[in-house]
């Protein structure tokens, strides 16, 4: 993966949160389908993303989420640096996710 930033350098790991890399995901048209308490599950077409919640995001879970999303790691930047402030994500509520599909 080839981003501006790296995620594997300590200080750079900091700054990608769950909520940012969902933001961003929005930005590139998946929508949110639903949250269990450790990730959140968001689609585009037939392409599903799963985000832990767990706070901050290394780059090898990056590298995991893009792949399963089927997005390219230069489309997502741009959609990261893009994107605006907004309100935080509930890590509280959250809604079943009933059927997650199979991975592949």
């Amino acid at each position: 993966m080839n981003l501006a930033f790296d995620l594997n350098r300590h200080e750079d790991s900091r700054k990608l949160k769950c909520e940012d890399c969902v933001r961003a995901l929005r930005a590139l048209g998946f929508t949110l389908e639903g949250m269990t308490p450790i990730r959140v599950v968001m689609k585009r077409d037939r392409a599903w993303a799963y985000v832990p919640r767990h706070g901050r995001i290394s780059g090898g879970e990056l590298e995991a989420i893009l792949s399963a999303a089927r997005v390219d790691a230069e489309d997502f930047e741009k959609a990261l640096v893009g994107i605006a402030p907004m309100a935080p994500i509930s890590t509280r509520d959250y809604t079943h996710v009933s059927t997650v599909p199979p991975r592949g």
